[in-house]
């Protein structure tokens, strides 16, 4: 406990005390840390827990929140225990939504791009994390995010795509 409270202490101070704000920050952290080779699942679970509540709100744009969550989920998911992987993986998306501006309600939506994240969520988490991946997905998506939602979510998890809509 002592090892975990001092690893959110310096996370939460990187954010904190940026010079650049904790928007800056919390990017800088995310990145760096899933940047890392040789990650393990216990920091990963402590920087995603301190993200999670600090104001990093608008720290990457869609297609960037596109691009990090393909890598998290193709990448760096498999390397971690299957027994911190749902734990994990819930944290992420929620950081994920939280750090990701809205979508301009003028651009285009690259709905293959965030179908490839929903695709590359593994099957026995896919369920669990429907709300949170339906929740990122309009964040990320913009206003338009409620029809392409059912285009994303459908065949994936189909009765429980509809119902986390």
């Amino acid at each position: 406990r002592l090892f975990e409270k001092k690893i959110i202490d310096f996370f939460s101070t990187f954010v904190r005390l940026h010079p650049q704000g904790p928007a800056v920050a919390a990017k800088r952290l995310l990145l760096g840390t899933l940047g890392t080779r040789a990650l393990h699942h216990t920091p990963l679970r402590l920087m995603l827990s301190v993200l999670v509540n600090f104001d990093g709100a608008g720290a990457v744009t869609p297609s960037e929140c596109i691009s990090i969550c393909l890598q998290f989920f193709n990448h760096i998911l498999g390397r971690m225990p299957v027994s911190s992987r749902s734990v994990i993986s819930a944290l992420f998306l929620k950081v994920m939504e939280h750090l990701c501006q809205s979508e301009d309600p003028t651009a285009e939506v690259d709905v293959d791009a965030a179908t490839a994240v929903a695709a590359a969520i593994p099957d026995a988490l896919l369920e669990d994390l429907l709300p949170l991946l339906a929740a990122w997905a309009r964040k990320c998506m913009g206003p338009k995010a409620s029809t392409l939602l059912v285009e994303l979510l459908s065949g994936l998890a189909s009765a429980s795509g509809a119902q986390a809509l």
